[in-house]
């Protein structure tokens, strides 16, 4: 595990060493950045993932208990990971068995929607075998909620790399009200700025298997010890 962390670090190094020498543009920049992480993802070994996993969603019931948000009144909006994505299972089926309201994405009409499930009854498998809601109505309009997001880069300031479609980060700059937690493997966090467009989105909070991290406090200049 220690290995392949090191060696992820490095990768993850060398691909921003190109990002700062200016040969690329802004999104060929991006897309050689999905690329390597994506290769990186595919190589953690399963006992790995699984630990990690399980760091993870101890982090973040440590990050919602240390900012007031577990009360069951303030839905959660979640995704259901793909095979190479931290496992959130267990964490979703907590949330259920408290009577936590939470709600899943589904892309309709070029946009991302979100709609609630109260089990895994409620979902089932769609685009990419990517579980979805079953029922699509009442979806989340407006309001106080707790986003968790997928990514596959990020930067200690809360800057996010997803997937390439813009879903989230369309469906983020509607919804300000929200709090932004991303989940990740710490090897997805550069201490320093990876490539933006002009309409990414940041992240208020990022969680990986070591910690959690306010990314408010990098964006004033505060830093944290320790990443």
């Amino acid at each position: 595990m220690v290995n392949f962390l090191r060696y992820a670090r490095r990768l993850f190094t060398g691909v921003h060493a190109v990002f700062l020498e200016g040969d690329m543009n802004i999104c060929q920049e991006i897309e050689e950045l999905r690329r390597h992480m994506r290769q990186m993802r595919k190589r953690i070994p399963a006992q790995t993932r699984a630990l990690w996993s399980q760091d993870i969603r101890g982090n973040l019931d440590e990050l919602l208990d240390s900012i007031k948000e577990r009360r069951e009144d303030r839905p959660l909006l979640v995704f259901a990971p793909m095979d190479e994505e931290i496992n959130l299972w267990p964490w979703i089926k907590k949330r259920w068995e408290e009577g936590r309201e939470q709600y899943f994405p589904l892309t309709k009409e070029g946009e991302l929607r979100f709609y609630p499930a109260s089990s895994v009854f409620d979902l089932e498998p769609g685009l990419w075998g990517i579980k979805e809601p079953v029922r699509r109505e009442n979806p989340y309009q407006s309001g106080f909620a707790v986003a968790i997001v997928p990514g596959l880069a990020f930067d200690v300031s809360g800057s996010r790399v997803g997937y390439g479609g813009g879903y989230y980060d369309r469906f983020l700059r509607e919804h300000k009200d929200l709090i932004r937690i991303a989940v990740a493997y710490r090897f997805q966090i550069s201490d320093d700025p990876i490539p933006q467009a002009d309409w990414d989105q940041k992240m208020d909070y990022i969680v990986t298997e070591e910690k959690w991290i306010d990314c408010s406090r990098y964006r004033s200049g505060v830093l944290l010890k320790g990443l």
